[in-house]
């Protein structure tokens, strides 16, 4: 799309900063255009994708550089027949196609596409035929790739009936479809990195093997490009199954332990879904046999946040530091994980077929702040158990803190753990050692992370981590260290 430069991004400057998923909130951001990707292009109708080259101060050190996917959709203005103004951003004098031709006399309304009806179409059509599109001359184009499930992936050639966004969603764009009765939910990812999407690339591989606890992965936009003198390729969208009716885990859990319930029965069936996803990534994608990466990627992990939350936990350094030592000799067999698991990222359904609740598994991107490069790298399987664990026991505080009257019982976290862990090792056997050096190191990794965030943003609930870190690191400094602090 040809449009006046200063015309479009003086829009874009003005609506970018109002969006929930704008990364650069509060700050004095330089702007530029990394890539023009094409889209449809027709008399009355023009898409395109901008990816923006973002830049703001960070907090200490060199500038924070931010790749920004932002969809456009161009319709003339004289035509408002089925206009709902749904994602309008402003309007411009002239628009023409990438393809160089002549600028075509506006002025032509432009929309965030995502929200649009007529680019869902686009996007849907174009994935159920593998389309690409490429912008000459420009190095600059997008694939649609349809996803391996080919009886489940017809639903992206049905008529599209509905579509409603998911407002809830923070850091991306995320619709849910309904297609001829089938349920789609397509998101978009809003920051783009330099390499394959884990949520592609895992979901790909789990809908191939045919694995039950996650939703199918129907199809996905990947993009390339060139931009100062580097190439880059990254995924734009991808569309899952949706799975209607289902609620998360987290609530469950925090209204079970409210009420004193136990949560055993389905802490044991969160384990063998865990396990069984494990034991597929592993089938599908390659498993490592050098841990030492892994293993001092995690050691300076922790090093890091214990420098920055020592002043609270309490000064256990000669218990750091002998832990870390001693995980240079801890057999490990690193592999791709979920990297982000908690009972939020888990879903509850009804089996139509079974008549039972089924446990369903999202959100494979990993740790969000992290780059891809290191999300896309193996890492251990226990760190998605020590996160579920962790989020367990956070459960049981939220319970207190945020539900009147609550009645969590002493043991409740207890039971819901060892359940958990009974069920993972009914499917992957073995049993994990929670005192062995690995899930400690891995334990204060999570518990550490949180006491930062805690901190930050929620000083009321710092005791639950801080309380779950000093319960570890009393246990290395042994039995008459309690309370050491």
């Amino acid at each position: 799309m040809t449009v006046p430069a200063d015309e479009l991004m003086g829009l874009l400057e003005h609506w970018l900063p109002q969006q929930r998923w704008f990364p650069a909130k509060g700050s004095v951001v330089t702007m530029s255009v990394a890539a023009v990707l094409p889209g449809v292009s027709r008399p009355d109708r023009h898409s395109e994708v901008r990816v923006l080259r973002l830049e703001y101060p960070a907090a200490q050190g060199s500038p924070v550089v931010t790749l920004l996917q932002v969809p456009l959709l161009f319709l003339r203005s004289a035509d408002q027949s089925s206009d709902d103004g749904a994602g309008f951003i402003g309007a411009v004098s002239s628009a023409g196609g990438v393809d160089g031709s002549a600028a075509a006399p506006g002025p032509w309304n432009v929309y965030d596409a995502p929200q649009r009806r007529e680019y869902l179409d686009e996007v849907l059509a174009s994935t159920s035929l593998n389309a690409h599109s490429e912008n000459p001359g420009e190095h600059a184009g997008i694939q649609a790739r349809r996803g391996p499930d080919a009886a489940k992936s017809i639903a992206l050639s049905d008529p599209l009936l509905s579509m409603d966004p998911m407002r809830s969603e923070q850091s991306n764009t995320s619709i849910v479809l309904n297609a001829q009765g089938r349920g789609m939910i397509v998101k978009f990812f809003r920051t783009l990195s330099n390499g394959q999407n884990p949520e592609v690339e895992l979901g790909a591989v789990l809908t191939r093997l045919g694995t039950q606890d996650v939703p199918a992965t129907l199809g996905w936009l990947e993009a390339h490009w060139q931009d100062r003198g580097e190439a880059y390729q990254a995924d734009l969208a991808v569309i899952h199954e949706f799975l209607p009716g289902g609620s998360d885990a987290w609530g469950a859990a925090l209204d079970a332990a409210a009420r004193g319930e136990s949560f055993a029965r389905q802490a044991h069936a969160i384990g063998q879904g865990t396990a069984r996803i494990h034991r597929r990534l592993a089938e599908g994608l390659p498993v490592s046999t050098t841990p030492e990466g892994v293993l001092s990627r995690l050691a300076a992990r922790v090093r890091d946040s214990w420098a920055q939350v020592r002043a609270v936990v309490g000064p256990y350094d000669a218990e750091i530091e002998a832990l870390l030592t001693s995980l240079s000799a801890v057999p490990a067999q690193p592999q791709r994980i979920h990297g982000d698991l908690h009972l939020g990222q888990i879903l509850t359904v009804q089996s139509p077929s079974a008549g039972a609740e089924r446990w369903i598994f999202l959100d494979f991107e990993g740790e969000p702040l992290r780059p891809i490069s290191e999300r896309a790298l193996p890492d251990l399987p226990l760190r998605d158990v020590v996160g579920l664990l962790r989020s367990l026991d956070y459960a049981a505080g939220a319970a207190q803190r945020q539900v009147a009257g609550a009645e969590v019982s002493d043991g409740w976290v207890a039971e819901c753990s060892a359940a958990f862990l009974e069920g993972y090792s009914s499917v992957v056997p073995g049993r994990i050692d929670q005192r062995s050096p690995l899930f400690m190191a891995l334990w204060l990794d999570k518990a550490l992370y949180e006491v930062r965030y805690e901190q930050s943003n929620r000083p009321g609930w710092l005791d639950i981590p801080v309380s779950a870190a000093r319960a570890t690191l009393d246990e290395l400094s042994g039995p008459d260290a309690k309370g050491k602090p």
